[in-house]
């Protein structure tokens, strides 16, 4: 097997079978999974990334068709761009807080990823790390978050709510070609003056038009106060 000062570099179909049969002599002494390690391993389909683990590469699990699972330690402090791009058939990822930064596209195209869970501890969501997860329809971001990329949810076509900190900067484009009634809800610190209760924003997008961005604002329990934002004033 391809190992390199801790390194694991391209994988082979014999070590596939390793890896399911002696998974502790797979990843022994591993430290780091390589650039495009196990890229278009279409016969892969779970892998539990074990502690020892401290950076995914680039493009390392790009195009695993058939990988559904996948656990990442909380040892891992990068994704890398593009890391698990295309996986078509994964569900659901948990993201520890140990990981500073997403990738750009690092799940891009993941078109079965329904639930993503970030924990409090990430800090950048790189741009158009989750562009094309077409199945994803919620998700909270933690309030460690202080950006989000560009196009990072783009053609996110079943997103409906997600949470964001309200000092999260948001680069261009994030919700590009989302449906176009998506609920963005502020917290924490997005207070009504006089209730001090959350605020929630609805944000209307014309597919056609990107410009066209209208934003519903509304306080709990009382009614809804309706405004509109010239685009100059949203930071999409």
């Amino acid at each position: 097997m391809n190992k390199i000062n801790g390194v694991l570099n391209k994988v082979t179909d014999e070590d596939l079978r390793l890896l399911k049969l002696f998974p502790i002599m797979f990843w022994k002494e591993v430290t780091k999974i390589g650039e495009y390690a196990f890229v278009n391993c279409k016969s892969l389909q779970s892998v539990k990334i074990p502690k020892s683990v401290t950076e995914i590469g680039a493009g390392a699990f790009a195009f695993c068709e058939s990988l559904r699972s996948v656990t990442i330690p909380e040892t891992i402090l990068k994704i890398g761009a593009g890391a698990f791009t295309h996986c078509r058939s994964l569900q659901d990822i948990a993201i520890p807080g140990s990981v500073t930064e997403i990738g750009a596209g690092a799940f891009g195209n993941c078109f079965s990823l329904q639930i993503i869970k970030i924990q409090e501890g990430v800090t950048k969501i790189q741009d158009g790390a989750f562009m094309g997860c077409g199945s994803l329809q919620c998700i909270e971001i933690p309030k460690s978050v202080s950006e989000i990329g560009n196009n990072a949810f783009t053609l996110c076509k079943s997103l409906q709510h997600i949470t964001i900190p309200e000092t999260t900067n948001l680069r261009k484009n994030v919700f590009d070609f989302c449906p176009n009634y998506l609920q963005i809800i502020k917290t924490p610190s997005c207070k009504n003056s006089n209730t001090g209760t959350p605020a929630r924003i609805s944000a209307t997008k014309s597919k056609r038009n990107n410009n066209d961005i209208r934003f519903h604002h509304s306080t709990f329990p009382q009614g809804e106060q309706k405004r509109t934002l010239k685009p100059e004033e949203l930071e999409l």
